[in-house]
């Protein structure tokens, strides 16, 4: 922007977007463990999922997805008119929760596969979808 004499300009999407990806970012670092806890524990490599369980991990990982899911329905709920699309913005993450509530459902935390597939299809999953969902905010 410099480069072309114009001001930068935080606008309503792109505020929106970076702080549900630095929460997001929060989010893949505690869980990117997830898969290979018992290596970890094996080799006394302390983790965030090695130190808590993979169980009560696995809790904390969606109830702060879940959380910025809420937040996310909260901001279409609450933004003024015009500054996002707020019924693509609601919606979309309402059904996004519901996807990750339904998922970790799914997940049994005693199962190296089933979490496993959590982190790589779900975590991920979510991620990649909320890019997709962008444009459209």
């Amino acid at each position: 922007m410099a480069a072309l004499g114009v001001p930068f300009v935080w606008s309503p999407p792109i505020t929106f977007l970076a702080v549900f990806m630095t929460v997001y970012a929060v989010i893949i670092a505690l869980a990117k463990d997830l898969p290979d806890v018992a290596g970890d524990v094996r080799y006394g490599v302390a983790t965030f999922a090695s130190r808590l369980g993979v169980a009560r991990a696995c809790k904390v990982v969606v109830g702060l997805m879940g959380a910025n899911y809420v937040m996310a329905v909260a901001v279409a709920l609450l933004a003024p008119a015009g500054a996002i699309r707020r019924g693509v913005c609601g919606v979309a993450h309402a059904l996004l929760g519901g996807v990750l509530a339904w998922r970790y459902r799914q997940l049994d935390p005693t199962d190296a596969d089933s979490v496993k597939r959590f982190y790589n299809r779900d975590v991920w999953g979510l991620f990649y979808a909320e890019y997709a969902l962008f444009p459209f905010v």
